[in-house]
Parts: structure tokens; C-alpha cells; sequence
């Protein structure tokens, strides 16, 4: 097998696997990049005749759109390494550089547009992959792959449809949200489905389009006097081609762009995420033996917020009736006060976190790489756990683990005899690794398994779902 093949099947292998990211490990993953971008630059070290031959050649739909498709996803792959290194967490996070909220999105978004035109790429130029495995003119054997995939195509659109794809395509959801009970090899296989069902899709565009081409004459552009490339009509028809590529790749990658920084700045700006307090006021109660303390540390009362901060459930931030700014983890750790008739206390950072949403991800992070642990404000008394049969934590994800406002305050507390629950808001990463990471922060504790996981953007409509799991605490 050639080395063309070898690299184009590790990228295939490596594609759906580095999609699913959080339930491979984000160290994994970041390794698993560094491999795919390998061989990315490797292909197109084997494939640098095709750099020289744009200028020559026939030029037909099929040829005008994999050359679209294969710039952009040049594009793309540089776009997905440097958005890579800015939110790296554990292989480039010493470059300490920035931009992690941008990055977030960028990569995000690049990674699922990435991947659907790999897919269609390999469809596009599946004809000369079963040639090359002398498939062609056999019929009766060339058939057999063929419903085979045909099949996969059918199951992988259903795939994508469970798995949201178009959501993040379409910009519809900003932040990528996995089950992470899930084993990750049916996650894998999904994926693998879906690259199967756009790569179809790209193989019956090519039947299309060379359909459409055939009995109409290509420009053809090569060197010597009787070909049409070599005139004046010709080179200026050379020149309008590539005018027209450059010009479609340059439009697709300005409406990209307009998405990724104007979708959020809509959102961030215009569209507040309102809730109604009476949501939190009920009769309904989990019946819990003992008392039951909710310890919950959220962006609001830790932050300086201006006067016009967004309030956008993506920015852990929503509106009351009254206009108050409420946090995720309040609204959630209200709600479990609520339904289990436990206390509530609130962890409060001396130096307030920045308005901005970015700014604080930023701080976040230079506190996790350095170890640090910001100042508590003690003038808000501590709570007597001692009083207390069960604690219920309530945070958000910070960084893929557990805020370090979070584990100073466990640091100065003693959790003997304890069960420790979790109630942990997420923008996308699930749990991360706080699983692993409190239990060694709650001192001779215990954190039970059941472990309520809420996303960002459904905290407004959870009330249902923190009773429902407080009663499974019974």
C-alpha cells in the first residue's frame, strides 16, 4: 500500500475520533490533533503536484468544486491548529497566549465544517480510490461495498440528525455537549456513519456534475501555441477561473466569519434568557432525611458586572422579572434549597472576577496554571458543616474541572462522615474531570456517583430535573 493510502486512512480513522473529544480525554485529544495535522501537511507533501497543476489542465464543475472544497479545508486546518493552541489545556497551555472564548467557537465550528467536507471530499474522489483497489469492471464485486455503504449512509443520517449535527454546522448551539455515560465507541462509530453518509453524498455529486459536463468542451490550460490556455482568450479565461475560486473561497470564509462573531454577539446582546422566580417556589419537596447544606458558587456575586453585561444563558448569566442578573448555579442551587428545604450558602471570591465573560476565562485559567487559590471574602460567616448529614455542591465547569474559588473554600473545610452530591452546569464539556479531581478536594468526604449534570443553555427549564434527582436521593 502506498504511502498516499497509509496517510489518507489514519486521517480517515483519526477524523471521528477526535470528534468526540471530552469522552476520549482532552489530553488525548490534543495529542490525536497534533497527529491529524501531521498528516494533513504529510498529504499535501504527497500531493504537491496538484499546488502546481491549478494553473493547468481541464477545468469542469467536478474540478472547480473539490478545488473550492480542498482550499477551504486548508483554511479550515490552519484556522483548527492556531484556535487549538489558544485553548489548549494541557500541550501548549505554557504559550499562556489568550483568546480562549474566540478560539472556543472557532474551533468548535471549524471541526464540524472540517469534518462534512472531508467527508464529501472523500466521496468526491472515490472513483479513483476503487481503482487503485482494481474494484473498477468487476460489477458483481464493486457492487457489494456499495450497498454496504449505502446502507452505513442511511443509519449515519439518522446518526447525525441524533447527534445535533446541524446545530453546530448551523450555528445554532455555540457549545458541543456530549453524554458522557456514553461509551465513547458508539459515539466513535456514529461519526464514522455519518463521514460515510456525506462522503455518498459527495461520491453522487461527482456522477451529477460530470453527467452535466459531458458533450460540453473544458478550457484547458497548458503550455504551447495550440491550446486555448496559451492565447490571450485563454489566459484570460485561466484568470477568470481562478478569479472565481479565490472570490467563492473568500465569500465563504466572510460568511463564516460573520457567523462566528456575529451569532454570538446577538446572542450576547440581544437575546436575554429570562426566568420567572416563581419557578423556585413550590410546594413540592424531596423527602431527605437530616439537614441538607447547598454550597453553590456561581459568576454572580463574584463578578464586577457593568451596566450592560450580557445576560445570556452561554455567559452563565439570566435575567429575573425584575431585571436582577441571576447565575446558573444560583437558579439551580435555589431550586435544590427549594425542593429539599436544605440552607444555602454562597461562596464569595474578596477580588471580584471582570465583567467580561472572555476576561474571566482568562483569569480562570492563569489561576488553574499557576496553582492559584483567590482570596475568600470571610466578612459572609462560614457554614458549620457539622450540623449538616449532606452537602450539595453547585458549580459551573470552569476550564474542565473545579473552580479554584471552589477548592480553596473545600481546602479549609472537613467533610468527616459526609456523603458530598454535585449539581455541575456545563457550556458543552460535561464533567470534565471533576469527578476525579473533587473527591481529593473534600476532606475525609465521600462524593456519591449520582452526579446531576445541567447544561448551559437548558438552566431556565431544569427546575423538573433537580427535583427529580433530589429524589432519587431519597
Amino acid at each position: 500500500m502506498s504511502k498516499r493510502r497509509l496517510i489518507d486512512i489514519g486521517m480517515v480513522i483519526l477524523v471521528p475520533m477526535l470528534m468526540a473529544y471530552s469522552m476520549i480525554g482532552e489530553t488525548l485529544h490534543e495529542f490525536l490533533g497534533i497527529i491529524m495535522f501531521v498528516l494533513f501537511i504529510c498529504h499535501h507533501l504527497v500531493n504537491r503536484k496538484w499546488f502546481r497543476s491549478l494553473g493547468y489542465g481541464k477545468w469542469n464543475a467536478v474540478r472547480r468544486l473539490s478545488t473550492i472544497i480542498d482550499l477551504t479545508m486548508l483554511v479550515l486546518m490552519v484556522i483548527m491548529m492556531v484556535s487549538a493552541i489558544t485553548i489548549s489545556k494541557h500541550v501548549f497551555s505554557f504559550l499562556n497566549i489568550g483568546g480562549a472564548a474566540v478560539g472556543r467557537v472557532l474551533h468548535l465550528v471549524g471541526a464540524n465544517w472540517l469534518f462534512v467536507l472531508m467527508s464529501v471530499h472523500l466521496g468526491l474522489h472515490v472513483n479513483s480510490m476503487t481503482g487503485s483497489l482494481r474494484l473498477q469492471g468487476k460489477r458483481k464485486l464493486s457492487r457489494i461495498p456499495g450497498i454496504v455503504f449505502i446502507v452505513i449512509a442511511f443509519y449515519g443520517f439518522y446518526a447525525m440528525i441524533k447527534r445535533g449535527l446541524l446545530s453546530y454546522l448551523f450555528f445554532i448551539k455555540m457549545f458541543a455537549s456530549f453524554d458522557l455515560s456514553e461509551p465513547a465507541v458508539f459515539f466513535i462509530l456514529d461519526h464514522f456513519a455519518i463521514m460515510v453518509m456525506f462522503a455518498v453524498v459527495g461520491f453522487y455529486i461527482n456522477r451529477v456534475l460530470v453527467k452535466i459536463s459531458e458533450g460540453k468542451p473544458y478550457i484547458t490550460y497548458k503550455a504551447g501555441s495550440d491550446d486555448p490556455g496559451s492565447g490571450s482568450d485563454g489566459g484570460k479565461t485561466m484568470k477568470a477561473d481562478k478569479r472565481k475560486i479565490i472570490i467563492a473561497i473568500l465569500g465563504i470564509l466572510i460568511i463564516a466569519a460573520g457567523l462566528i462573531w456575529g451569532v454570538p454577539y446577538i446572542r450576547r446582546h440581544f437575546v436575554t434568557v429570562k426566568i420567572d422566580s416563581n419557578v423556585v417556589k413550590t410546594d413540592r419537596t424531596a423527602n431527605l432525611s437530616g439537614k441538607t447544606l447547598i454550597i453553590q458558587f456561581t459568576r454572580v456575586g463574584n463578578s464586577d458586572f457593568d451596566d450592560d453585561v450580557d445576560a445570556v444563558s452561554s455567559a452563565s448569566l439570566m435575567l429575573n422579572e425584575e431585571g436582577k442578573l441571576v447565575g446558573n448555579a444560583q437558579l439551580l442551587a435555589e431550586e435544590a434549597r427549594a425542593y429539599s428545604g436544605g440552607d444555602l450558602y454562597a461562596i464569595r471570591v474578596k477580588n471580584l472576577y471582570p465583567s467580561s465573560y472572555s476576561e474571566t476565562v482568562s483569569v480562570a485559567g492563569k489561576e488553574l496554571r499557576n496553582g492559584f487559590f483567590p482570596e475568600l471574602n470571610t466578612d459572609i460567616p462560614f457554614p458549620d458543616i457539622n450540623k449538616y448529614d449532606r452537602v450539595i455542591l453547585v458549580f459551573p465547569l470552569w476550564w474542565g474541572t473545579v473552580p479554584k474559588a471552589v477548592e480553596g473554600f473545600l481546602a479549609m473545610e472537613d467533610f468527616s462522615g459526609k456523603d458530598v452530591f454535585l449539581i455541575l452546569t456545563h457550556g458543552g464539556g460535561g464533567a470534565g474531570s471533576v469527578p476525579k479531581d473533587l473527591p481529593r478536594m473534600i476532606k475525609n468526604g465521600r462524593l456519591d456517583d449520582n452526579i446531576l449534570l445541567v447544561y448551559d443553555d437548558e438552566v431556565d427549564e431544569s427546575g423538573e430535573k433537580v427535583y427529580e434527582w433530589l429524589k432519587s436521593l431519597e
